[in-house]
């Protein structure tokens, strides 16, 4: 679709709304390619002008927010990336300019204290890139803000062991697998901080038909995480006729984003 402004979007709709992934392209020749949800860009890749610079990360009201990457080219000496967080607008790099090639590392403020969040070997592969898409998951900005919260565990290092990305969206995560070393508040070493997996909520609807003394199950549907809240559920209406028989239809619904 191409604005009056001869701006741009090539990618996923709904209801004539961006939503989904999708490729905005400004009328400098900058894009954003990346999810969107309610017509806003929410995460992926700002690519500017020219296309020598490009920055990974969440985005809120068109504008980066949190942590991030910015990947420049340098002529035939390859590309380097710097990473860092966005605070008030104001890019704040974490440090130096590296090469491409160096091991993907984020740094964190957990408890504190400074930690380098890092894929484990058996998860190798994945770029710095995806590692600003994994620190800016919702449920692992939950997950660490619950853990800044408690005196009771305290993190010695963090590490993500296992990723799950959108099959058609890679810049949404769906799953996280992270492995830690914890101890308590005595300084023992906590158990069974090995794999703990932090999933992307979803609601499922189930619909159950009861007389007061017998249960039957009409429906039980999970919601598609590439649609969100802006999926529709098929209901069933059961009515009951004459002679005791039930006879049951669809009924279509689209839920606010606020119903569960």
């Amino acid at each position: 679709y191409t604005y009056p402004d001869g701006s741009s979007y090539n990618g996923a709709w709904i209801d004539d709304v961006k939503n989904g992934f999708g490729t905005y392209t400004f009328v400098d020749g900058s894009q954003y390619i990346g999810s969107y949800v309610d017509g806003e860009f929410v995460s992926g890749e700002w690519r500017m002008a020219g296309g020598a610079t490009r920055y990974f990360g969440a985005f809120q009201n068109d504008k980066p927010v949190g942590s991030g990457v910015f990947v420049f080219k340098h002529g035939k000496e390859g590309s380097y990336r710097q990473a860092g967080v966005y605070k008030n607008g104001v890019w704040q790099p974490f440090g130096p300019v590296l090469g491409i090639h160096t091991e993907p590392a984020l740094r964190l403020v957990l408890q504190g204290k400074e930690h380098a969040l890092k894929f484990t070997d058996e998860c190798g592969g994945y770029s710095m890139e995806q590692l600003v898409v994994v620190s800016n998951f919702g449920p692992f900005i939950e997950w660490m803000r619950r853990v800044n919260a408690t005196t009771s565990m305290i993190v010695e290092s963090l590490f993500v062991s296992a990723v799950k990305f959108h099959e058609d969206d890679k810049s949404k995560v769906l799953e996280v697998r992270l492995r830690l070393v914890a101890k308590d508040a005595n300084g023992n070493r906590i158990r069974n901080t090995q794999a703990i997996t932090l999933r992307a909520a979803a609601t499922r609807l189930m619909v159950v038909l009861s007389d007061g003394q017998k249960s039957v199950g009409l429906l039980v549907k999970a919601p598609c995480a590439a649609l969100g809240s802006n999926e529709q559920f098929a209901l069933p209406a059961v009515r009951m006729g004459s002679d005791g028989s039930f006879y049951s239809c669809l009924l279509y619904t689209s839920p606010s984003p606020r119903d569960s």
